[in-house]
């Protein structure tokens, strides 16, 4: 028994080969790993970095450290007789005070057989930043492929083929279920400064609104500490004309509990405009309470001179349609439909949002869609309201019966309305 044991082990990675051989062969033009336009890859327990010496050099070599991150893998394809898929976003961490701590990048991952023979094989290579280091180039040559899962990716990738002085990094990764990976939007109230602050005196621009968006995937959760890959960052910060702007573009990670209950924090490295990649930080802070609602300041130098600030206000991006001619509703009871700002009537169509729990205190008013100042968005959010505009609410005006607006003021109309017939503020 314990002998056809052995050989049954001995057989499964052939075997394995056999069936994902004939699987791929079978879906010639199809995506064995199902990622289509792109699923995410979340690190698993076997993930590690490792530096120093491998045979037959004999200088220190250090230990495997724990790797956690995810990736987004995209099919390119059925090229020469593989299955091409683009990696994007690769945004790993190794533990705190590592060196290096952050690794970020993007590469080509294949599944096939890059010669005459049938055994199937796969390659992993990837363009990897380092953390303040050059970018590396990283590959793990052609492989058997013996995965257990049609999903799941094991392999090593290294810049020397382990030989001598090397990084090396074991990727074990499988794909996200859709339950963990939650899209995300800037809401009112995201905001870029660049500038001087104490004790320098150069100029410090006015803060300016930022639009876009990102995607939180779930790495863990000890039921005290949960931490997210922070994927494909896509952020506008525009200008004062509103012509142009300043692209955002990156990825990092954000946590949300710790020692401290309510305490949240975001680190990123982005692309601002023509800049090279720098990092920002938040630091562990108060306000992870209103979680999922994200509002959160990171800086690159905390303040001290010259600075870049991002404050990010942010909240799932469910896409889910309502309101409208018909009034399409909502499915989950605790989500409202969020119109887009002015558009408080008629036949306009929103998306579901989730109702904070909690809102911050600070006075930032706008007037809702009922005509109340609520204090902030997420305040008029919680009662279920969407925005008629930023600012508090003015008198009435713009109607027949409406008396004139003071002589310091005009009436305002919502975007595109320029009538009589519509209602506008003070």
């Amino acid at each position: 028994m314990k002998p056809n044991s052995r050989i049954e082990f001995k057989l499964l990675p052939r075997f394995l080969s056999f069936i994902f051989m004939a699987f791929l062969t079978g879906a010639a033009v199809g995506d064995p790993l199902g990622a289509g336009d792109g699923v995410y890859y979340r690190m698993g327990p076997d993930a590690t970095f490792q530096e120093g010496c491998f045979e037959p050099c004999a200088c220190p070599i250090g230990p495997e450290r724990p790797v956690i991150g995810a990736f987004k893998l995209v099919h390119a394809g059925l090229i020469d007789g593989m299955h091409v898929y683009g990696v994007h976003d690769l945004n790993l961490r190794l533990p705190d005070n590592a060196v290096p701590h952050r690794i970020n990048g993007y590469g080509v991952y294949r599944i096939g057989s890059p010669d005459a023979t049938t055994v199937l094989m796969h390659r992993m290579q990837l363009t990897l930043h380092m953390g303040g280091n050059a970018v590396q180039e990283f590959d793990s040559g052609w492989l058997h492929f013996a995965q257990s899962t049609p999903t799941e990716i094991n392999i090593v990738v290294s810049i020397n083929g382990l030989y001598c002085l090397d990084q090396v990094i074991r990727i074990d990764a499988d794909c996200v279920s859709s339950a963990d990976v939650v899209p995300y939007a800037l809401d009112f109230g995201s905001t870029y400064q660049h500038g001087c602050f104490d004790p320098c005196d150069c100029i410090l621009e006015d803060e300016r609104p930022m639009i876009g968006e990102f995607t939180l995937v779930k790495l863990s959760d000890d039921g005290n500490l949960r931490e997210y890959a922070v994927m494909g960052v896509d952020w506008l910060a525009l200008s004062p004309h509103m012509a142009t702007g300043t692209f955002l573009h990156g990825n990092g990670f954000y946590r949300n509990g710790g020692n401290a209950l309510g305490q949240h924090q975001m680190g990123l490295d982005l692309v601002a405009g023509d800049d090279p990649p720098a990092h920002w930080d938040s630091g562990m802070v108060g306000g992870g309470g209103l979680f999922p609602v994200i509002d959160i300041t990171m800086t690159r130098n905390n303040f001290v001179c010259l600075d870049m600030v991002l404050h990010i206000v942010a909240r799932p991006n469910t896409g889910e349609i309502c309101g409208g001619f018909v009034g399409i509703p909502c499915e989950d009871p605790n989500d409202f439909c969020n119109l887009p700002i002015g558009d408080c009537c008629c036949d306009f169509l929103g998306t579901c949002t989730p109702r904070p729990d909690a809102c911050p205190e600070n006075w930032d008013p706008v007037c809702g869609c009922d005509n109340v100042t609520y204090g902030n968005v997420c305040e008029a959010a919680r009662e279920g309201v969407s925005i008629q505009h930023l600012g508090a609410c003015g008198e009435s005006c713009g109607r027949p019966d409406d008396p004139p607006c003071p002589n310091d003021s005009f009436c305002k109309f919502r975007t595109g309305s320029c009538g009589p017939t519509q209602t506008g503020g003070g």
